[in-house]
């Protein structure tokens, strides 16, 4: 049984998705890769509140 790993979002590498915004740009930072199926779980943070339509990927 794997135990949960506990990150400060601090610690993190924060990647802009849209450089060119600067300061406004969303972020995200990879939290787990999984090795045997590359299931990858992200955290996203943004400058401003924004409202994500329903989707999927």
């Amino acid at each position: 049984m794997e135990l949960p790993e506990l990150k400060n979002p601090r610690d993190l590498k924060w990647e802009k998705t849209i450089p060119s915004a600067g300061k406004n740009s969303p972020e995200y930072a990879i939290l787990h890769v999984n090795p045997k199926t590359n299931l990858t779980l992200l955290m996203f943070r943004t400058p401003m509140a924004v409202q994500i339509k329903p989707h999927t990927h």
